[in-house]
Order: C-alpha cells, then sequence, then structure tokens
C-alpha cells in the first residue's frame, strides 16, 4: 500500500474566540487490513476493528 494512503490528516476547525487555534491538524493512521482509523496508544498502533497492531517504527 502506498504511503499516502496509511495516514490521512484531519483538519479540525474550532473558535478562534479565547486563544483557541483555528485549525488543528492531527495524524490518524488507517488500518492496512481494513482501512479503519487505528488507535494510536504512545508507540503502538492498534485497530479496534480487526485486531490488527503496528508498532509506529514499523516500515
Amino acid at each position: 500500500m502506498a504511503d499516502d494512503q496509511r495516514f490521512r490528516v484531519d483538519t479540525l476547525s474550532e473558535n478562534a474566540e479565547g486563544g483557541v487555534p483555528a485549525r488543528t491538524e492531527k495524524q490518524v493512521y488507517l488500518c492496512d487490513l481494513c482501512g479503519v482509523p487505528m488507535l494510536n496508544l504512545h508507540c503502538k498502533l492498534i485497530c479496534e476493528q480487526c485486531g490488527y497492531k503496528r508498532d509506529c517504527s514499523d516500515p
């Protein structure tokens, strides 16, 4: 799978009042097997749907 398909960047719009940034970007890794967003726990990536696990240092 190509690198650009393994993760996506979600952009969230927030209210800019009160010092809250207007844009926040968060990297979301997608499961290599089923394509759903993976849970990121420290350096472990876990798919809650199919159970696939990856380490963040994996290529």
